[in-house]
């Protein structure tokens, strides 16, 4: 491995509309000690044509292209072909501050740590906004293993994005990202490493900007979301369950109006929230986001009417005024 490199993995597929601004904010990072490792994962459209013109202007750039196998196993076939000490990722649709990887690099080595996690800008159409963290109590420290695990779980912590991280090579080890699942892959992946890691260590500063498109995988239903969350259950400590069970009750009761011209989705969420409700505790239900927590109680009771309450926050939630709002809520 070579001392000091950052390899920055980008998984692409169909990325061409995108693809420019993402691979010039690697190239002008201040910090120039970066290998580029772009996963051509079987795009149709001119993603490889497009990479292989800026492979031409800089040799940082490695390509590779292999069949259409999804973007937890593009990312496993970076992460074997990294020559770097350091490990960063980056999605296709999503750009960096110029000095993400010098920021980033810098607090690994200040805290002798495996991992350094940062925060986000969040862009929503036109709009650019400071993602709200919960647990950054500092400017930037450490974080203890149990307290990583319950925000990397939260709503409003860290979450289990691996593009806000820097990782220790060495802590990957034979760490894999799961290619039978293709929701919450990045959070398993996180928990993992969570458990390998002997220090990990935060920042509050941003500098990577997260496209939030309105076609994202992760809003869409699916039956997989339900096995990925098992996954996840079965690689924590039962004090963070209902955690999971929040998470699994929300988004069900989120799908009831989203699902409700399938029939067989239709009976599958209903069946699901019938059951949850038998076998979980109302107490136990909480979300750290006192919006959706609030909704979250409500939905308990009346299912359907909370429903309507997660859609028209999720269109709240593109505005400035909600992230001015959060911010309020947590100085208060």
């Amino acid at each position: 491995m070579s001392e000091n490199l950052i390899s920055i993995i980008v998984p692409v597929y169909n990325s061409e509309k995108y693809l420019r601004a993402a691979i010039h904010s690697l190239l002008n990072q201040t910090y120039q000690n970066i290998e580029v490792i772009l996963i051509n994962d079987g795009s149709t459209d001119g993603s490889q044509e497009l990479i292989s013109s800026f492979q031409k202007k800089d040799k940082r750039i490695k390509l590779y292209n292999t069949k259409n196998l999804g973007v937890s196993h593009a990312r496993n076939y970076g992460i074997d072909r990294a020559s770097g000490s350091y490990i960063m990722f980056l999605d296709p649709d999503d750009t960096y501050d110029k000095s993400y990887c010098l920021e980033m690099i810098g607090l690994i080595n200040k805290f002798n740590a495996d991992v350094v996690m940062s925060n986000y800008y969040i862009c929503k159409g036109k709009n650019i906004y400071p993602n709200v963290n919960n647990d950054l109590l500092e400017y930037e420290g450490l974080i203890s293993r149990d307290k990583t695990m319950r925000s990397i779980l939260s709503d409003t912590g860290f979450k289990g994005f691996v593009w806000t991280r820097i990782f220790r090579k060495n802590v990957i080890n034979n760490v894999k990202f799961n290619e039978s699942i293709n929701y919450l892959e990045d959070m398993l992946f996180n928990i993992s490493i969570v458990h390998n890691a002997r220090i990990i260590a935060y920042t509050n500063k941003r500098h990577y900007f997260y496209l939030q498109r309105e076609d994202s995988a992760s809003k869409k239903f699916s039956k997989s979301f339900f096995k990925s969350l098992n996954l996840i259950r079965g690689k924590v400590d039962p004090e963070f369950y209902s955690q999971i069970d929040s998470v699994i009750f929300y988004n069900l009761v989120g799908w009831l109006i989203t699902e409700r011209k399938s029939r067989e989705n239709s009976q599958f969420i209903r069946r699901n929230i019938k059951n949850m409700k038998s076998q979980v505790k109302f107490k136990t239900l909480k979300m750290e986001n006192p919006i959706k927590n609030l909704i979250l109680k409500l939905s308990y009771a009346f299912p359907l009417v909370g429903s309507c309450m997660i859609h028209m926050l999720s269109v709240f939630m593109k505005t400035k005024l909600y992230s001015k709002l959060m911010s309020m809520l947590r100085k208060g």
